[in-house]
């Protein structure tokens, strides 16, 4: 079964303006999947639908089965995690570790259970011994770091990430491309970096207008200069 299904989705603006037009797509368990688009195609209106932030209009979002509605946001916000474009949207806490608790205490979790999830997160995103910082002090990139230990520490099945490479020196860049190659779960990369795109994904969606455009194997994809450039990629 896959992990992500998306059917048929449909969205407009309050303002009558159709930002996704019949988004249809599904990624399976531990898949990594990269999501381009030129500026305005319907990207971020597609990924906050994912975990719910926006629920369907029209079409269906589905994680490991079962439709996203009201009554199931905190499991499908467990299992899918999301990654914003800014760190600083993320990261609220007075120190990095109350930051990447917060979710496993919202669960429910005990204290011993939330320092072990903390510890693992962070080791995993390669910030040992950051517990104590204070966000507002970290660089750009052990912000993107910390953000993504956020998300990691509630142990998703799919991790979606918008622009996880804005801002980032060349290398701050390598070290995030390095990371994301080592996490365990699934991902959905939105990006206009194809060659991180290239490093670290197996299959690319094209996403324009509110509809897509392309999906398929990542050199298939990006080897396709004339598909690239109808859709401002290129």
């Amino acid at each position: 079964m896959p992990v992500l299904e998306v059917e048929s989705l449909e969205y407009k603006y309050p303002t009558g303006v159709s930002a996704l037009g019949g988004v249809s797509l599904a990624i399976e368990p531990g898949e990594r999947v990269a999501l381009l688009g030129p500026n305005g195609a319907g990207k971020s209106t597609l990924i906050l639908h994912l975990n719910g932030i926006l629920l369907c209009q029209q079409g269906e979002v589905r994680v490991d089965g079962d439709r996203v509605e009201k009554r199931n946001l905190a499991e499908v916000r467990r299992k899918v995690g999301l990654v914003f474009p800014n760190p600083d949207d993320q990261l609220f806490m007075a120190t990095v570790a109350e930051d990447v608790a917060f979710g496993p205490r919202n669960m429910g979790l005990d204290e011993d259970e939330v320092d072990r999830r903390v510890g693992r997160a962070l080791e995993a995103v390669g910030l040992p011994g950051f517990e104590e910082r204070m966000p507002y002090h970290l660089s750009t990139g052990e912000k993107k770091r910390a953000s993504i230990a956020t998300v990691l520490v509630m142990e998703p099945d799919v991790m979606v990430l918008d622009e996880p490479a804005a801002g980032l020196d060349p290398r701050g860049r390598k070290g995030l491309i390095e990371l994301l190659k080592g996490l365990p779960c699934a991902l959905l990369v939105a990006t206009h970096d194809l060659a991180m795109a290239r490093e670290v994904c197996s299959r690319v969606l094209i996403l324009d207008g509110g509809k897509l455009a392309a999906d398929g194997p990542v050199d298939d994809v990006l080897a396709d200069t004339e598909l690239l450039l109808e859709h401002g990629l290129a």
